[in-house]
Parts: structure tokens; sequence; C-alpha cells
């Protein structure tokens, strides 16, 4: 489990010398990779040999970074695409910090909607990163704010299969529309989405981030 108690010093670069518990943050971008490799030497993993990220869709989207079987780290997130961003900037750093560790992906395949989401806004980033879909049957052990962060832990660590086109197909169901409604409504203020555009969404002519951004230069013209 993730160390709960540490100390930390913020001192000047110069200060430093060559104290090996030092990790250097150069800017504010830097944080939370500084974060994950504290929490990584903390813990033991001092090179990394395996990452896994798990992937908790839903409404909420929990995250879980496990590296060598130490949980690092869990958020979580408020869409798909917000999820797939969290998804690269950890795989940005740890190829920039632990550059001999893989990564791997595991999704949980509970919802095809959410699932299709995720994979779909993943796939359009380009991710050259082995994914793996989770069955999450017993993965939803808590209730509360946090439940989808600890089910995305337990994803992270169960053997999957690998994904097949048939898992980024969308049928045209009146459930799957009102769940992007809702959704779109969510992420962008109370906003309305029309059937008609749901239903491109669904098919793979758009993609949900496309909408919100349409609303977005929208209020901004």
């Amino acid at each position: 489990s993730i160390c709960q108690v540490a100390k930390a010093i913020i001192t000047d670069e110069d200060m430093t010398g060559k104290d090996e518990r030092v990790i250097l943050v150069k800017n504010e971008g830097d944080i939370e990779g500084a974060v994950i490799v504290t929490a990584a030497l903390l813990n033991g993993v001092t090179r990394g040999t395996n990452a896994v990220i798990g992937v908790d869709p839903g409404l909420r989207f929990g995250l879980a970074l496990i590296i060598d079987g130490k949980v690092l780290c869990t958020t979580s997130a408020i869409s798909p695409a917000h999820a797939v961003r969290q998804t690269l900037r950890w795989i940005t750093i740890i190829r920039q910090n632990l550059v001999h560790c893989s990564v791997m992906i595991r999704v949980g395949g509970g919802s095809r909607f959410f699932l299709a989401l995720y994979l779909r806004a993943l796939q359009r980033a380009s991710s050259r990163v082995a994914v793996q879909i989770v069955d999450e049957h017993h993965t939803t052990v808590t209730s509360g704010p946090d439940n989808d962060r600890s089910s995305a832990t337990i994803i992270a660590q169960r053997e999957g299969v690998a994904v097949t086109d048939d898992r980024l197909r969308l049928e045209r169901r009146e459930g799957y529309i009102r769940l992007l409604k809702r959704l779109f409504g969510q992420l962008t203020g109370g906003n309305r989405l029309s059937t008609d555009e749901a239903e491109d969404i669904l098919a793979g002519r758009r993609s949900l981030d496309e909408a919100i951004s349409a609303v977005h230069c929208s209020k901004n013209d």
C-alpha cells in the first residue's frame, strides 16, 4: 500500500548538494511527476519495471497508477477525454522518469457505453500502449466518493483481454442517447445535445469532445 506519511523539505536547487533523496522540480508542470516519483521512492520502487494504469469508466471515471505492485496514485476524471488526458499524463511521467518501465492500461468493461467512449478518445490520442479490457465483477468493494478509485485499483491488478474493434462500436439505443445528453449537459453547464448529434457520436461520426468544444467556441464568438 502507499506510504501515508512523509516529510518533505522545499529548498533552493543550490542547497541540495548531491543528496540522492532530492527530486528536482524544474517547473510547475513537473509537480505531479515529482509527486509520483517521490511516492515510488517511498514505496521502494527505485527503477520500475511494470506500470499498470487501471481505469473504471462511468459518469465519473476512476484511475489508479500501480508500479511494481505498489499503488502510487489514484484520481478521478469527469469525462472520457479527461480520463484519457490523465492516462497520457501518467504515461509521459513514467517514460520520462522510469525509462525501463513497461506500461499497460487496463479498463473495466462493466459499461459498454463508457468503455467505448474512453477507448475512442484513447485511439484518437494515438497512444501506443497495450490496452486490456477487464471483467469488473466484484470490483466495487466500497461505497462513497472514492469508490471509483478503489475499483480502478482492483481493475489494474486483474488480467484482461485485448481490445477488439467491436468494443469501440455503439448501437443506437435510447438509453445511450439519454446518457449522452446527460453527460453533455453536465460537461457544458446545462447545454442540450440534440438526438441527431447524439446519434452522430454513437455512430462515431463525431466525438463527444468535439461536440463540447463546439459549444465552447460558440460562447467565445
